[in-house]
């Protein structure tokens, strides 16, 4: 791998999984490996979907139900798997980016705005929705995309990527947490039981049942330039201080 890189002072591997498939993630073996201060979250449903879902909180089960009466009362409302690479990227990043509109200022540059990002996820899209390696789920009613989901899949399970929801009138009805069970239950139906929630300590993952999966970090000095940063960091970490500071040391360019 250094022998692969550019010129380069510090090689940064985050939020790791210490196993992977049951078998050891040897990059969770290199010297100055860190517990991460970010947990990920995984959810092995059984082949009883029904039992499954009565071992949730009568609370959250009731929520979910009441969400389900709210949605369904429109006119047109359906869940579906959008198989089309081009609809799936119209609906995606209309959401995204009406999600994003509503907590920040649309003037700054938007990550997905990028011309290589764009790029990527036209790839994923195409490539994806064609080989059953990508699933894009969508709430609509009518012609209207309330909620989307974008999962990957693999011989290990089903990994939820992005989530994002239209909000305004919709947010009565909670329609992530209605298009998160309704695309678990479709693809437990094909035969998945393992689903990563990814990294994040939302509560609705816990309400649906997810448990946390302890992540690691290893930052290694591969010049004597990234001694100092890397060393700094390791002494926070001891005296444990936050993830917080590590960044905003970085940020300052302290040993730059």
């Amino acid at each position: 791998m250094r022998r692969a890189l550019p010129a380069t002072d510090i090689v940064s591997l985050d939020r790791m999984p210490a196993h992977i498939d049951g078998a050891q993630n040897p990059l969770a073996l290199l010297e100055g490996v860190q517990p991460s201060s970010i947990s990920g979250f995984r959810l092995d449903l059984p082949d009883d979907l029904e039992a499954w879902r009565n071992g949730l909180d009568r609370r959250f089960r009731r929520e979910l139900d009441r969400g389900w009466r709210t949605f369904n009362e429109n006119a047109g409302a359906e869940f579906r798997f959008v198989t089309n690479s081009e609809e799936a990227r119209d609906i995606f990043f209309g959401l995204k980016r009406h999600q994003k509109s509503s907590v920040a200022n649309l003037d700054e540059p938007y990550f997905l705005d990028q011309p290589s990002v764009r790029k990527f996820y036209d790839g994923l899209f195409a490539g994806g929705l064609a080989d059953g390696s990508v699933k894009f789920s969508v709430l609509n009613a009518g012609t209207e995309p309330v909620s989307s989901l974008l999962s990957l899949l693999d011989a290990r399970g089903c990994t939820l990527i992005h989530l994002a929801t239209a909000g305004g009138r919709w947010k009565t009805c909670s329609p992530g947490r209605l298009i998160i069970e309704r695309t678990m239950m479709a693809l437990h139906a094909e035969g998945n039981r393992t689903f990563d929630f990814t990294i994040g300590d939302y509560p609705y993952k816990r309400h649906f049942g997810a448990s946390p999966v302890q992540l690691v970090d290893a930052h290694i000095a591969v010049s004597w330039r990234g001694l100092p940063s890397v060393i700094s960091e390791r002494a926070m970490q001891a005296m444990g201080r936050s993830d917080t500071v590590r960044k905003a040391v970085h940020k300052l360019g302290a040993y730059s």
